[in-house]
């Protein structure tokens, strides 16, 4: 059977979720599809259910591995696809529209320049909806409009498109996964991911129609308590955001505004996790960003230096810290 799209679900003890996932695929309109999970080495009885989906479904393949986290599992299963589309999804969320696949690989057919579709989607945890769909119709052609546009910088300058660095939600061209690998033993791996696809891509449309639904889980990677190693991550990841930003954007303010953003966010990591955390390799590439010199403020700030700030903002932080927590 030759198939259209391949779906990419990695999967770590969520036994008490792969249903919700699994049916949202088996009952898309769309039905020449294969789906490829990946147990990450789970301790509870998620390997079991999956065999269970593979005897149920021809279409459903099974891999398994130790435990190496999701960049790994999703590099596994890139090995293996055969469609000339590959979309990704998380074990606890699910494809909430059933023609998802169907209007956006119909996009992709007849749009050859776009590499790229993202459709709406919408945040839910065991309460409901906390964040709706936002349906936009738009086509990004550039380097700087595909950074410019992302979730990231989207956080601390608005711009009109709203692109998510995770890869569910998206349909991509498979042929871009010949290149591009997610890095491994790290979380935010999917912001790195999306920096390399940008170096490859030609355009990315972003539509209205589809919707995937993204669950807020307790415990979950992105929702679990912080530690010095998952923010060091996360600050690699953004100072990433942030290289390419600077390479590609004519945005002097908003380049500016991101590195002071990155600059207090570092700071008050570091208050929180005191010598824990370290960047200073990180903050030592993100002082040499070309660029500096067009800007007076960021001048005069490289010339303090980026650590000195960095401690000096540590201290008010470790001290807010202390202060806010219960006793």
């Amino acid at each position: 059977m030759r198939f259209v799209l391949s779906i990419i679900m990695p999967c770590y003890n969520v036994a008490d979720f792969l249903d919700r996932a699994f049916n949202s695929v088996l009952q898309q309109t769309m039905t020449n599809w294969e789906l490829i999970i990946i147990d990450d080495g789970s301790t509870d009885n998620t390997w079991e259910k999956c065999k269970a989906y593979s005897e149920k479904d021809s279409r459903v393949k099974i891999l398994r591995q130790k435990n190496r986290g999701q960049g790994a599992a999703r590099n596994f299963a890139l090995q293996t696809v055969r469609g000339e589309y590959v979309t990704f999804i998380d074990a606890d969320d699910a494809f909430l529209d059933y023609n998802t696949f169907e209007v956006a690989i119909a996009y992709l057919d007849s749009h050859n320049e776009v590499d790229v579709v993202q459709f709406p989607y919408v945040r839910f945890n065991k309460r409901g909806i906390i964040v709706p769909p936002k349906k936009l119709n738009a086509v990004l052609s550039s380097k700087k409009d595909f950074i410019e546009s992302t979730d990231i910088v989207n956080s601390v300058a608005e711009t009109p498109i709203l692109l998510k660095t995770a890869p569910w939600g998206k349909i991509f061209r498979s042929v871009l996964f010949r290149e591009v690998r997610f890095p491994e033993g790290m979380v935010y791996e999917d912001t790195f991911m999306f920096c390399e696809l940008f170096e490859i891509t030609n355009r990315i449309a972003v539509i209205d129609k589809g919707l995937y639904g993204n669950y807020e889980r307790d415990g979950s990677t992105t929702n679990s308590r912080p530690s010095a190693k998952k923010m060091q991550d996360k600050i690699k990841a953004f100072c990433r955001i942030h290289q390419s930003l600077y390479r590609y954007s004519d945005d002097a303010v908003k380049k500016r505004s991101f590195t002071l953003w990155l600059l207090k966010l570092v700071a008050s990591f570091k208050g929180m996790f005191g010598k824990e955390f370290d960047v200073s390799e990180d903050i030592a590439n993100l002082s040499k960003t070309e660029n500096f010199a067009y800007d007076r403020k960021m001048i005069y700030l490289n010339r303090i230096g980026f650590n000195r700030v960095i401690r000096l903002l540590s201290v008010y932080y470790s001290a807010k810290w202390t202060i806010s927590s219960p006793r």
